[in-house]
């Protein structure tokens, strides 16, 4: 063995050997078992489809004399002399009746060869009318069969032995006769008159499917069939052998138990036997009669019986196991001759590779020498391809060299651009660990290089911004980039600073996921220069809210002493002068608007600090809808379910003040106002939607803008209180037009907060 695989030329001729013979062996071995599985599979079938055309043939002989029986019963002749027997009937009058039934059921003797007595009893088993010589003794009550037939069912009894003197298959009357009863309701217009029961000659059973078989002698099949009890209810085809061996003293039927010679156990193919299916066993099992068979047994539908068919199995395997022998040889034959032009072939093909081996070998000492293709002059064609094979190598050599120097130009350009980036920049894994980083990023942190690699980037995040930082990673697992994310970073000494991050994903050639490459923008600068504008802003508007504070007190002391004159006015004047009352109503409603303007700048400029309660978004509406001025024509629909809020009611009832007088603004006193309220993800989602025009594309755009409005008499500080409100309470409003056209708001608040 050591000097077969002791050379290259060894080799090769082996490998030959091996590529050439494992082909034809496994198509030998499928070719040969698919023949035998074939045989094998024909065999079984043939054995199956004996047992259940029996079978069938069992179930249609017992449907037969099911119906047989029940015809009788339906018999007219049958079913009034039946009611003549149990009705008060003169005894002459019976008399008449009993003959003319004997007459008829004898009658039906002479066309059903197959029936051996006739008994009628009424339906509480007792006998009324009998054909043989003795009345049964047997309380039919009891018997299931008898039952069946009260349940207005055609009932058959097992096969047993008679404990009473009855006729034999000779027609010899004596005790222990197999026997099978059928019985059929006599039932008239007005109900069940009696019960039929009719003995069967179980000898009449003919065990027999006459098929076909095909390469199988029809003396070694043997059909029989054998009850639940296993005792053979026909005769077998081995009958002989079964007197000889003492099995049985006279006949099979009842007496022969379907169990190995010597032994008390059933044979494995009955043993495993259901009611289910057919079952059979190739493998060969005793029978009986002690032999080795095969066999298949099919349940008899209808029946508690099976229909057993088996064969000797030195018989019945005789032609597979010549099958088998010449398939064999004929595999050595066509072995042994491709083994021989294997090594044939193989010797033509190894001399030109041993020569070709050399050559590499002195090209691979001396790179500089061309390729002897002279040496390879006057071999056989694949020769040539060999030669060519050659050159094509050495060119694709010539081309790897030059694609890996482009590859690696590349990368030196990559990893230049990569650390000198001004930006931060990281590469990690799907499990958030830093595989690589840029100087900046490094540095930016106050570690080096090697201290940042290797660590995970939840170690870099300041801790207020962890749940941040969590939802942006599981954001770019699921959907491959991460874009402009605020994430406060956390230095080695413990400060921090705003960055901005985008992450984008990487993948490999089949699309699985392996990290990201991350580029964050230090923020600090923008930070700072955006709290300096925010400063700037609240220093103005508290300058604004100390002179708007001073100039609305200054008004509100006028606006009140005009609106207590106008009601002393009103008091004075009566309803008299309706020019004048008229006047005083736009005066009031002058004062109110200007009250409403100053309220607007006051909640604007000077906003105060929550006073929160619980109450609910009904109740807030509730007193809303009494502050606001609601025309006639204008119709709310309120929310259908109530919610709980933890809020300053004021407050939210001036967000619903305005929105709600907005509406009706827009819709020009004429419309409907659709108010509706959820909870999700403990947030109260509030809706105000009305059937307005809705908002122009630049309007929508700079609704929530100070002091814009599209209204005259508007400050344009109204929608920018609610915005201030609800973010007050840590929510948030969104302004667009809904799809039927209208105006709609969305306010979500959080309602524990």
């Amino acid at each position: 063995m050591v000097k077969l695989f002791s050379s290259y030329f060894n080799k090769l001729i082996s490998l030959n050997l091996i590529l050439i013979l494992i082909p034809i062996i496994i198509i030998s071995s499928y070719l040969y078992l698919d023949k035998i599985y074939v045989q094998e599979n024909t065999l079984k079938e043939k054995l199956i489809s004996a047992s259940e055309n029996g079978a069938n043939n069992i179930s249609t002989w017992i449907e037969e004399r099911k119906n047989n029986v029940h015809s009788i019963a339906k018999n007219e002749e049958v079913i009034t002399m039946t009611k003549m027997f149990h009705e008060h009937t003169s005894t002459n009058d019976l008399f008449v009746a009993r003959l003319n039934l004997e007459k008829k059921i004898y009658t039906v003797f002479s066309n059903y060869v197959w029936l051996d007595e006739v008994v009628i009893s009424n339906t509480t088993g007792n006998v009324l009318f009998y054909t043989d010589m003795n009345p049964p003794e047997i309380n039919l009550k009891d018997q299931k069969y008898f039952q069946d037939v009260l349940e207005n069912k055609v009932g058959i009894s097992d096969v047993f032995t008679s404990t009473e003197i009855i006729k034999n298959e000779y027609g010899n009357y004596e005790i222990g006769v197999p026997t099978l009863l059928i019985s059929s309701p006599i039932s008239s217009e007005i109900g069940l008159e009696g019960v039929l029961i009719a003995r069967v000659n179980v000898f009449d059973l003919v065990t027999n499917t006459n098929l076909d078989q095909n390469h199988i002698s029809t003396d070694t099949i043997n059909e029989f069939l054998v009850n639940s009890h296993g005792y053979f209810i026909s005769k077998p085809d081995y009958l002989k052998q079964a007197f000889d061996q003492n099995l049985i003293k006279k006949r099979a039927e009842l007496e022969l138990h379907f169990i190995t010679p010597n032994s008390m156990e059933f044979t494995s193919i009955y043993h495993n036997s259901n009611d289910v299916g057919t079952l059979w066993n190739m493998d060969g099992y005793k029978n009986y009669l002690g032999d080795t068979v095969i066999g298949s047994v099919t349940p008899v539908k209808g029946t508690s019986w099976f229909y057993v068919v088996e064969m000797n199995k030195n018989t019945a395997y005789q032609s597979i196991n010549q099958l088998q022998l010449m398939l064999l040889s004929s595999i050595s034959l066509i072995i042994t001759f491709t083994s021989a032009l294997t090594i044939l072939f193989a010797n033509n093909l190894v001399n030109p590779i041993k020569k070709l081996t050399n050559i590499i070998e002195r090209i691979d000492k001396n790179p500089a020498i061309e390729f002897p293709l002279h040496e390879l002059e006057g071999a056989q064609n694949n020769t040539n391809e060999i030669s060519k094979l050659y050159v094509t190598f050495n060119k694709m050599m010539s081309s790897l060299d030059k694609s890996t120097h482009d590859l690696k130009l590349a990368e030196k350009k990559f990893r230049t651009l990569y650390d000198e980036m001004p930006d931060l920049c990281r590469t990690i894994d799907t499990n958030g660990i830093i595989l690589d980083c840029n100087k900046v990023y490094a540095s930016s942190l106050g570690y080096s290089k090697e201290e940042v690699i290797g660590k995970s980037i939840f170690d870099h995040t300041a801790e207020k911004d962890l749940e941040s930082i969590t939802d942006s990673f599981q954001t770019w697992k699921k959907s491959g980039n991460v874009s402009n994310r605020e994430i406060w970073l956390r230095r080695k000494d413990g400060t921090t600073f705003l960055t901005m991050l985008n992450a984008t994903a990487i993948y490999d050639e089949k699309g699985n996921l392996l990290g990201s490459n991350t580029v964050i923008r230090d923020m600090t600068e923008i930070y700072k220069a955006k709290n300096e504008v925010v400063e700037q802003k609240e220093k103005r508007l508290s300058a604004i809210g100390e002179l708007s504070a001073r100039i609305s007190h200054d008004l509100r002391n006028p606006l009140s002493v005009i609106k207590t004159s106008v009601s002393i006015l009103r008091l004075r004047t009566g309803t008299s002068d309706e020019r004048t009352q008229s006047d005083l109503v736009r005066i009031e409603r002058a004062i109110s608007r200007m009250t409403h303007q100053i309220d607007e700048v006051l909640d604007y400029v000077s906003p105060k600090p929550l006073n929160k309660q619980n109450t609910t978004i009904l109740k807030i509406l509730s007193l809303a809808m009494e502050r606001i001025n609601m025309p006639a024509t204008v119709k709310i629909n309120l929310p259908k379910e109530d919610l709980k809020l933890n809020c300053e009611p004021e407050k939210i009832e001036i967000i619903f003040v305005n929105l709600i007088t907005n509406a009706i603004q827009s819709m020009r006193n004429i419309g409907s106002i659709f108010i509706r309220a959820s909870l999700e993800n403990n947030q109260a989602i509030i809706e105000v939607e009305d059937s307005g025009p809705g908002f122009r594309g630049d309007v929508l755009q700079r609704l929530f803008d100070p002091l814009f409005t599209t209204r005259q008499i508007g400050t344009g500080l109204g929608l920018v209180s609610c915005k201030r409100i609800v973010e007050q309470h840590s929510g948030t409003i969104e302004a667009k037009n809904s799809p039927d056209g209208g105006a709609l708001f969305i306010i979500k608040i959080p309602v524990n907060v």
